[in-house]
């Protein structure tokens, strides 16, 4: 038994190749009958002889030949003849003669289920050098599929085996597709390692299969037509993408029969094609027609799974229906249901439904159904189409933040100057139009951030650390959910660059002018510190109510120059429920630390670096005011550890959130914790 992978791996199998090999006489035959029956003389000037002879041919070349898809295994193929003649003189008294060579083109067919013993030239013309039929193979009898017809090939995949599909939205039967094709479909494990997850069987053979109750590889003769799908598929992804293998399976069948006839040609000994988990096909690699072959696999099943016109029509209907139940309005806050809907309807995999979304225009499922450090995160778009590339992500895991702020220079000084915090795992503009609080006090992004990413999210570039192909993956940057294989590194590609410069300033100006003035305030005494933070941290609690309150900011502005805002909050008679009075008490309840803990540390009585961190944490101290604190208190945080590296990031980028936040930060990044 072989499988086409290990056959064709190390060299695409060529049908020009072939053609020339076996079938060279019978392009000299029909060179020698054009020459007979069409050749006209009066076509050539002669500048060697008087008058031209009979022609003698010499040689025939094949040059080219252009494969034509055609029913059942029937193929139809254009071949370009170079044909080089002699002319001899036709007055015997002379010895000259003249060399010519021109083009022919030889319209052939055959059948490859008879190895193309059948082969006949149908017509020989001269060749005109015109284009040849859409419906083109490549030289090893693949499919030449561009991206832009994949949705209709799946469509013409389903008019031929599941038409019902094109009329609503429906599920797709995989095991009456493969009926249709006239195929038997079998779960079997097909290796020890689950690697492989599908096998289709051209011929009849005798083939190995692991035997989980033998714990072992056995022989078995396996029937020609026959797909055996791993059922670990099921197992150990979800049902989707078991359903998906199966139409995998039949898209090899149906558009690549032709390539593993040929590869047969070739290869007596084939019998099947085996495919991969990571996505690939055993024993080949590099850019040649089993890659082609996997690439459209992958490319068409899901299509077909989710027809166009069907899947846009339900997607549609559920923007409407969760409309009107109150879900919200924008898709941003639908397309979550969305995708799980889909995926149920369609029995197919939520990645699979977010990516056919994305496919369809619905750019809102590329920032959905996202997991990092084992938790879901929000959904979000930009305001901009086409900003973010398939291999960009605003969202990294806590651990790669850490790595990310201490290897690039670019994102210490804004950390360090306040400009930006983690949140909600991005890297956020420090500002009230991007963040906001719940109701427990955590950080969260805005919904003006959630549908505006580009104005105020760092960009980072992906890229792919396991051994799945390049094509295979173009679609599957995507692919972060809970139980995914693909392993991620990340690189820092630049600031949010869709807002202009002038508005950024503005939006960041007056709170920065805040901080600077409070750290600026702080002398080398921490204890009067971290007091002037207690005072300062209430005080920005005023100036959130005084924010809110509608005064015009001029106003505010010029109130500021010789008032609190407490005072202007007194003086404009404003509700201050909302402000919380920072006490002992309430720094205690925020760490999680005893009230008297916090008053020793506070009073100097006992300093403790750790009970520090977490006080400046539960102030919301801006970084520099931190960093100044631990380093008066005689306790600063040396980088020359990795837990101290972590609550150096989470003093720097995380300094608005919660401390629970904080601690759960913490412990994702694996640090001790506080």
């Amino acid at each position: 038994m072989n499988s086409i992978g290990g056959s064709m791996g190390k060299k695409s199998r060529s049908f020009t190749e072939y053609v020339e090999n076996t079938f060279s006489s019978e392009f000299e035959e029909a060179a020698e009958e054009y020459l007979e029956d069409s050749w006209d003389p009066d076509d050539y000037d002669f500048n060697n002889i008087h008058a031209p002879g009979e022609p003698e041919l010499q040689e025939v070349k094949v040059e080219h030949v252009w494969a034509k898809d055609a029913p059942g295994m029937q193929i139809r193929f254009d071949v370009a003849l170079s044909v080089f003649i002699t002319v001899p003189d036709a007055n015997h008294h002379y010895d000259d003669y003249e060399e010519i060579t021109f083009w022919l083109m030889a319209s052939c067919s055959g059948d490859l289920d008879r190895d193309l013993k059948d082969f006949s030239i149908d017509s020989v013309r001269e060749y005109d050098g015109k284009s040849r039929s859409r419906e083109a193979l490549d030289d090893s009898l693949v499919p030449v599929i561009s991206r832009a017809r994949l949705d209709d090939i799946a469509e013409d995949f389903l008019r031929s085996y599941y038409p019902k599909a094109l009329l609503e939205p429906c599920w797709v039967d995989p095991g009456e597709v493969a009926r249709a094709l006239g195929l038997t479909v079998r779960k079997q494990q097909i290796s020890e390692d689950c690697s492989i997850f599908g096998r289709s069987f051209f011929r009849e053979c005798e083939t190995e299969l692991y035997d989980a109750e033998k714990e072992c590889m056995v022989t078995e003769r396996i029937p020609a037509r026959t797909v055996i799908i791993d059922p670990n598929v099921f197992f150990m992804r979800n049902l989707g993408a078991f359903n998906n293998t199966i139409i995998h399976e039949c898209v090899h069948w149906a558009c690549h029969r032709k390539a593993f006839a040929l590869a047969r040609l070739y290869d007596q000994s084939l019998s099947n094609v085996s495919c991969e988990v990571s996505g690939g096909i055993p024993g080949h690699s590099g850019n040649d027609a089993v890659d082609w072959m996997e690439w459209q696999a992958n490319a068409l099943a899901p299509r077909i799974q989710m027809p166009r016109t069907a899947f846009r029509k339900r997607a549609e209907q559920l923007i409407s229906i969760y409309r009107r139940e109150k879900l919200g309005y924008d898709v941003i806050d639908l397309i979550d249901t969305m995708i799980e809907t889909l995926a149920e309807e369609f029995c197919v995999s939520m990645t699979a439904a977010k990516i056919r979304l994305i496919d369809l225009g619905y750019d809102e499922a590329a920032g959905a159904k996202i997991y990092v450090d084992g938790g879901y995160v929000r959904p979000y778009r930009t305001g901009v189409k086409g900003v973010l590339k398939s291999n960009q992500t605003f969202t990294l895991s806590a651990h790669e933040a850490v790595y990310q702020i201490y290897s690039n220079p670019d994102l210490l000084k804004p950390g360090a100057d306040g400009e930006f915090q983690f949140v909600e795992n991005h890297f956020v503009l420090n500002n009230p139009l991007y963040i906001e609080y719940d109701e427990d006090g955590g950080s969260i992004l805005t919904h003006y951030a959630r549908t505006h990413m580009e104005e105020c999210c760092l960009v980072f570039d992906l890229s792919i650390e396991t051994r799945y192909g390049e094509r295979y993956h173009s679609e599957c940057f995507l692919d972060r959910d809970e139980a995914t294989p693909i392993t991620f590194t990340f690189s820092y590609n630049g600031p949010y660059r869709n807002s202009s410069d002038e508005k950024q300033k503005q939006i960041r100006k007056a709170i920065l002018l805040e901080e600077n003035k409070f750290v600026k305030s702080l002398d080398g005494d921490y204890k009067r510190s971290l007091s002037k933070g207690m005072e300062w941290r209430e005080e920005m609690s005023y100036k959130d109510v005084v924010d809110r309150s509608g005064i015009p900011a001029e106003e505010v502005a010029r109130l500021h120059e010789t008032m609190t805002y407490r005072e202007i909050a007194k003086k404009k008679k404003l509700r201050t429920d909302s402000v919380i009075k920072i006490t002992f008490q309430e720094i205690a309840d925020r760490t999680g630390i005893n009230k008297e803990t916090v008053s020793r540390c506070i009073n100097g009585e006992h300093i403790n670096q750790h009970t520090l961190i977490l006080i400046c944490l539960a102030l919301h101290l801006p970084y520099k005011a931190s960093t100044k604190i631990l380093t008066d208190a005689g306790c600063p945080l040396t980088l020359n550890c990795d837990d101290n590296v972590v609550y150096d990031s989470a003093l720097m980028y995380k300094y608005g959130d919660t401390v629970e936040n904080v601690k759960k930060y913490i412990s994702e990044c694996g640090a001790a914790p506080l």
